[in-house]
């Protein structure tokens, strides 16, 4: 509805987004609206609420009309090292596929777990056992098989530089307009200014990309003929 409004002139594109048509990004529940903060462009979208509150109500009317059975999936307790592992991981994951942490952050999340895993909710270090550097070595070498925080920031940094390099998407489209222009990702100059902080720790990882990063040729358009490994002798630069 969002992109509708904007297509038909109700609602106005920011200027930095109106190249590649963005409106809003959806999160689990938030929805953040991006415009260009005109009046006109705020009575378009909160009439696109109204409209959509709407919507919800019908649901509602459905739900006493027929009489569905609602409820809530069952939460089983599976033990500390399965919470690591399903929830507070998966949270570090979320944001490290989008993030590079620093290191006194990854530092403390593990040391946060270390003394879940030992002490429970008291959060206990002093009743630790085992380094957690042993914790997370894999299952044959002795340890519980947890990924090293530190490895798996380095792999993500590393998968968002592939993202750029032969995905589309959203992020990949901006980071092209804005970011890398009418070059490419490995032409950018390391000390740039442009963009964020986590932008520059991706030109900085893109050295340990090219040992794995391979590309076939195809047409040639999308190939970097200097920086690129498309020969098998190496990268021509």
């Amino acid at each position: 509805m969002l992109d509708d409004a904007a297509k038909k002139g109700k609602i106005g594109y920011h200027p930095r987004c109106k190249n590649i048509d963005l409106t809003h990004l959806c999160f689990t529940d938030d929805l953040m609206i991006i415009t260009d903060g005109t009046r006109s462009s705020i009575d378009g979208i909160i009439k696109i609420f109204e409209d959509f509150d709407k919507m919800n109500q019908r649901g509602e009317e459905i739900l006493r009309q027929f009489q569905f059975a609602t409820g809530k999936l069952p939460v089983r307790y599976l033990g500390r090292l399965q919470l690591i592992n399903s929830v507070i991981r998966s949270l570090t994951n979320f944001w490290m596929a989008a993030f590079r942490l620093s290191s006194g952050c990854i530092k403390e999340i593990e040391r946060i777990c270390s003394a879940f895993l030992w002490s429970g909710p008291e959060l206990n270090g002093r009743k630790a056992k085992i380094s957690w550097e042993d914790i997370c070595k894999m299952k044959y070498e002795g340890g519980l098989g947890l990924r090293p925080l530190m490895e798996v920031n380095q792999v993500s940094c590393l998968k968002l530089i592939w993202r750029i390099l032969s995905a589309h998407s959203l992020w990949v489209n901006w980071i092209k307009i804005y970011l890398i222009r009418k070059g490419s990702l490995w032409t950018v100059r390391d000390n740039t200014q442009s963009g964020s902080w986590m932008w520059r720790k991706v030109l900085k990882s893109r050295e340990m990309a090219k040992h794995f990063y391979r590309v076939e040729v195809g047409n040639g358009r999308g190939t970097s003929f200097w920086y690129e490994m498309w020969n098998p002798m190496g990268r021509l630069k």
